[in-house]
């Protein structure tokens, strides 16, 4: 009976320090997707409704480069928040490769996980706004608009 309470505890604690480790490991968005193997970005702004796609190789490098660069951290986990930008990402089949909600300068989520750095998304964050007010001239997002 002992033996069966302490291989009990031993999973419980592998258990706790596998999902610690994993928390503590930083993510890098987009590492197992090539930039060329994006056919499309479709870009959502949750502020206003706004819906956009691009296939210009010039902004698919930028986006997909820029994030990948970044390495973020876990920070908390919540359900139901608002959105800023969505951004899902296709290859040339149509086929989805990745999808997650840049929301801050320092925050995307993905799922229910909120993933944090050092404000490194901003100038993606200004090319995705310089993207939709080319998209939408009548209804110009501004940076101090969203934050």
């Amino acid at each position: 009976m002992k033996n069966k309470r302490l291989i009990g505890l031993g999973i419980v604690l592998a258990i706790i320090l596998i999902v610690s480790i994993w928390w503590i490991m930083p993510k890098t968005f987009l590492n197992n997707v090539e930039t060329e193997s994006v056919e499309v970005i479709e870009v959502f702004d949750g502020n206003n409704g706004h819906r956009l796609q691009t296939t210009s190789r010039d902004d698919i490098s930028y986006i997909v480069s820029n994030i990948k660069d970044i390495k973020m951290k876990k920070e908390k986990i919540q359900l139901g928040m608002g959105t800023t930008y969505t951004l899902r990402f296709f290859d040339k089949s149509g086929k989805e490769l990745d999808k997650f909600i840049i929301n801050a300068p320092n925050i995307i989520i993905k799922g229910v996980i909120h993933y944090t750095c050092d404000n490194e998304l901003k100038e993606v964050m200004e090319y995705l706004i310089d993207l939709e007010n080319k998209a939408f001239p009548n209804d110009r997002v501004k940076w101090n608009e969203i934050y």
